[in-house]
């Protein structure tokens, strides 16, 4: 008898867990589509395009080049020891 109780008990807590998650999961399901819905069907992205970026660097290439060896050193932050751009080829070796 005391098994029955147990087992009914557990199912009851099984049955409650899987109520909540389901639950849980239409909750966020809801807030996540309200919010893609009220901003103009978009997701948040990390950077929308609206905003320019800029880029620094101790070596900028910008045309085709082989570089073997040297050293390039950033020493801020916010900036690349070296940044190539455009429609380029560059091969860096022992650097």
């Amino acid at each position: 008898m005391k098994d029955k109780k147990n087992l009914s008990y557990a199912i009851i807590i099984v049955a409650l867990v899987a109520t909540l998650g389901v639950l849980w999961f239409l909750i966020i399901d809801t807030v996540n589509n309200d919010y893609i819905a009220n901003n103009g069907g978009n997701a948040p992205a990390m950077n929308s395009g609206n905003s320019s970026v800029s880029y620094s660097a101790v070596k900028e290439i910008t045309e085709s080049v082989d570089i073997d060896g040297g050293e390039f050193s950033s020493t801020n932050a916010d900036e690349n020891a070296i940044s190539l751009s455009g429609d380029i080829t560059a091969t860096l070796a022992n650097i």
